[in-house]
């Protein structure tokens, strides 16, 4: 009888731990098979410097287990054409792009990080009435006349000018992003005592001319349609005009 106890009592065991081995083997199966599902994410296609605006051929999309994504970690290329992101800190070859590691541009980051290459920011005071109701908006387009009192003359000084800000609304810094990515602060509503300003992406040349146009005439904003960057030739306009 006591045999038979003592047998029982092992086969139960026995069962038991069979269940434990099969339930733990299982499970390592699941964790194994999650870790190997592979994920998409974003990498550094080489080094990048610390106040960098990222652009879609300074990444590369690979496949990696999801196990090692890290967290907050950039899926898509579609991240990086669709929003404005600078790098807070310097991100290394094949090292993953994270949110925490970015900024939008704003107040924080400065004008500099969305300066498009060989330009130059220039701003220009205006009014309701030059800067077209203050509806402009930075991403937009704009031309610049300049009505020369001296000589009545207006001319058109610079066509399809791409604005990056307006006072201190920055181009690519919205609320939305701000409270996603980085630490910028909201700059969506500036203060009303900031000089009604509009910031433009100029070249060299062209400076030289909105500066000369602003010291010897008024200049007026033209707002552009969302698609419309044709240039048109277009001579001065003088009094003689109303004459016809």
């Amino acid at each position: 009888m006591k045999n038979k106890k003592v047998l029982l009592i092992a086969v139960v065991m026995g069962l038991f731990a069979a269940i434990l081995t099969f339930m733990l083997i299982r499970s390592m199966k699941s964790e194994y098979r999650s870790g190997a599902q592979m994920t998409e994410v974003l990498v550094a296609r080489g080094n990048i410097a610390e106040g960098t605006l990222l652009k879609d051929v300074m990444v590369d999309v690979i496949k990696v287990p999801a196990a090692y994504k890290q967290p907050k970690a950039l899926e898509s290329m579609s991240q990086i054409l669709n929003e404005s992101y600078a790098t807070a800190v310097p991100i290394m070859e094949n090292e993953q792009i994270v949110s925490t590691k970015l900024l939008t541009p704003g107040k924080d980051t400065g004008l500099a990080i969305i300066v498009p290459e060989n330009k130059r920011a220039i701003s220009i005071n205006v009014d309701s009435a030059s800067g077209v109701a203050e509806l402009i908006k930075p991403g937009n387009y704009v031309d610049l006349i300049c009505t020369i009192d001296e000589q009545d003359k207006s001319v058109t000084v610079l066509q399809n000018v791409l604005v990056l800000a307006w006072k201190q609304n920055i181009l690519g810094a919205s609320a939305a992003k701000s409270q996603s990515v980085g630490n910028i602060a909201d700059v969506s509503a500036p203060a009303e005592d900031i000089l009604p300003t509009v910031t433009l992406a100029v070249s060299p040349y062209e400076a030289q001319a909105v500066a000369l146009a602003l010291e010897k005439g008024t200049l007026r904003l033209v707002l552009r349609g969302l698609n419309d960057h044709n240039i048109v030739g277009v001579g001065a306009t003088t009094m003689g005009v109303f004459s016809k």
